[in-house]
């Protein structure tokens, strides 16, 4: 019983605490059933982050007397109405997106407003794979790719080249190619243009076995004050320049996405009959500005092959790729080893059978007098 009366007169102690807390003079600002009602000018709606496309929006502000904008972004218009701020922006002509700041006034009071506009996204993503279309490589059978256009702003496309045409169904773009008899690799340029941009995308319709590989000639020069080209006769296959009259081979990487070729150092060449001793050719490169030369496998040179329309010809010109870091490729070269081993050591190297500035590997007419 006395426990009873204890807690009864527990919660009657707590009741009166309680009541007493909840006694506050009428004045009170933290009272919680008085609303804090903001004064001065303030913005009640903000509609100013944009797409890349010409945009508008408003700017919604609690009094509309005496209220007047200013902003220096060129890129910008606007205008006063009562208590609303109309904001107009041009088309973002950028990758890269942009921010204006705009101050608006009563007289009194100011409050500044981020305006924000994103930047133009115009991407052709392959419907087969969704990966993003920097060059685009067809074969040499007619065939129609499908492409789904990723764009924050409206987008035409042309295309001059009489073998290509561009079709489009909103976002679903496809590009039809008729077949390619023309015996050599053809390209032309895909134009997108927005009101403000206009830009193109690479078209490459080509076969490895027709329009690449074969017969060819691997220019170059003997040295950097040479008036004119040397050659070795060379074959082209899918990892290698073959240069029959050494007996050697260049072991090549080809990327068919950009149609590049890379030759990197320290690749065996093969077997070399140095008088009647048997050496081992590997792949060098040098830098004849700052002296150095290397047969490491991180280093490379590269070329994309391209069609000349005049010359009727395909060409590859390789040249330095900043593989190198702190260096620049300025010659092939052809290091002889010991062994069947790429080394620098006098232990390693037998010593340099060629140099080769500048080389180029032009496709060859076998109706060629040279």
């Amino acid at each position: 019983m006395k426990k009873t009366f204890r807690y009864l007169a527990l919660a009657t102690a707590m009741l009166t605490m309680a009541a007493a807390c909840d006694i506050f003079p009428t004045d009170d600002p933290a009272r919680e059933d008085e609303a804090v009602v903001p004064t001065g000018l303030q913005i009640v709606k903000s509609e100013v982050l944009f797409d890349a496309c010409e945009s508008t929006g408003k700017i919604e502000l609690n009094e509309n007397t005496n209220i007047s904008a200013t902003c220096e972004a060129s890129w910008l218009t606007y205008e006063v109405s009562g208590g609303m701020v109309n904001v107009k922006a041009d088309e973002n002509p950028a990758l890269e997106g942009r921010t204006a700041m705009m101050t608006i006034t009563n007289g009194t009071d100011k409050v500044k407003v981020a305006i924000q506009q994103r930047g133009y996204v115009v991407t052709l993503v392959s419907a087969e794979t969704r990966a993003p279309q920097k060059k685009i490589t067809i074969g040499d059978d007619a065939a129609n790719s499908e492409f789904i256009l990723d764009a924050n702003v409206p987008v035409t496309f042309t295309c001059d080249a009489a073998w290509l045409k561009v079709d489009r169904n909103d976002n679903d773009v496809t590009i039809k190619a008729s077949a390619n008899t023309s015996g050599h690799i053809r390209s032309t340029f895909v134009y997108y243009e927005t009101a403000a941009v206009k830009d193109s995308i690479e078209v490459l319709q080509y076969d490895f076995d027709k329009d690449i590989a074969g017969k060819a000639y691997f220019l170059f020069r003997s040295s950097a004050a040479a008036a004119s080209f040397s050659y070795f006769n060379c074959t082209i296959t899918k990892d290698a320049f073959v240069l029959p009259d050494l007996g050697l081979k260049f072991p090549m990487v080809f990327k068919a996405s950009d149609l590049s070729f890379s030759i990197f150092g320290g690749q065996l060449m093969g077997p070399y009959m140095n008088g009647a001793t048997e050496n081992y050719a590997y792949t060098g490169y040098r830098d004849t500005g700052k002296g150095y030369w290397g047969v490491g496998t991180n280093v490379s040179i590269s070329g994309s092959i391209e069609y000349d329309a005049d010359d009727e010809a395909s060409y590859i010109m390789l040249e330095d790729n900043g593989s190198w870091s702190g260096y620049e490729v300025t010659v092939l070269s052809i290091e002889l080893m010991f062994a069947e081993k790429a080394g620098t050591s006098a232990t390693d190297r037998v010593g340099r059978l060629t140099s080769l500035y500048l080389p180029i590997i032009v496709e060859r007419d076998d109706a060629d007098n040279k």
